[in-house]
């Protein structure tokens, strides 16, 4: 199931986007496939700094929102091949705040995202500012999938911009199937 991370500047999405893929790498042996980041270049030292060395392919570096559509054209050409007997690899599509009218496909990520990741063992992340379909790049009469077929944890930050490492996780369902809202949570000192 992709995950989205969202919440406010500064409140560790992209940091907490590196962990969980750094857990699915070590957990599941996945390999850490894509970034697309048009603030890589600011990102590379600090947040991705771990997935770096394992050399994912790099989109949209120097705010390049052309090259970052090329990830989103790169994703089609794999799941033509890829199936769930392949190897599970992580994708990862930060700054999706921003790529509304940045190129053509920026409204076709996320239906392709949630689409068929499971079909193509294709763990996505998914990183905005916010959780409206402008904010996920301008993705129309989705809102019901969204809501149903992703994880959503909205990181929270201090008055002066300080990430709190404190959110609320919403995706998850009891053992009858029944969604557990607003889950509150706490990330760990080692995350």
């Amino acid at each position: 199931t992709p995950i989205i991370i969202y919440g406010k500047a500064g409140s560790y999405k992209s940091y907490s986007a590196a962990c969980i893929a750094l857990l699915k790498h070590y957990l599941i042996d996945a390999k850490i496939y894509s970034i697309a980041d048009v603030d890589f270049n600011q990102n590379r030292n600090d947040s991705w700094k771990y997935l770096v060395p394992l050399e994912p392919s790099i989109y949209g570096a120097g705010i390049d929102w052309e090259d970052y559509g090329n990830a989103y054209l790169d994703a089609i050409e794999r799941s033509k091949t890829r199936t769930l007997k392949d190897s599970p690899i992580v994708s990862i599509w930060d700054e999706l705040t921003n790529a509304l009218g940045k190129f053509d496909n920026a409204p076709n990520i996320i239906p392709f995202v949630i689409a068929t990741p499971r079909k193509r063992n294709e763990h996505c992340i998914l990183i905005s500012h916010g959780l409206t379909q402008n904010n996920l790049g301008g993705c129309g009469s989705i809102s019901e999938p969204i809501k149903t077929q992703t994880y959503r944890l909205n990181l929270k930050t201090n008055p002066t911009g300080k990430p709190l490492f404190k959110g609320t996780l919403n995706g998850l369902v009891d053992e009858d199937g029944e969604d557990l809202e607003d889950k509150k949570i706490t990330l760990p000192s080692w995350f």
